[in-house]
């Protein structure tokens, strides 16, 4: 997180003025997160929990109206959906 902000801060600040509001989804190039996702997507009749690790982020960052200043309102590893390949059949 540190890393992106500082990297895209012109991007960052020129947004937050503009909008008060920057969000992003950026790849943080290691594992900062896990978590489980069905991989039946609804089709079987029970899901199919599958472990999986992501690298990806989502933030997002607002500007406090009484301060003028930047503050975090989140910031949370995205796991992605499955595959085509890694779908469990239909029950």
């Amino acid at each position: 997180m540190n890393a992106h902000v500082a990297a895209a801060w012109p991007v960052i600040a020129g947004t937050l003025g503009a909008r008060g509001r920057y969000v992003a989804t950026f790849d943080a190039a290691e594992v900062v997160g896990e978590g489980l996702v069905n991989a039946s997507l609804g089709r079987a009749p029970r899901p199919v929990p599958v472990l999986t690790r992501t690298s990806t982020v989502r933030v997002v960052l607002d500007v406090d109206p009484a301060e003028g200043r930047p503050f975090v309102v989140t910031a949370h590893p995205l796991l992605p959906l499955p595959g085509p390949d890694e779908i469990a059949p239909a029950g």
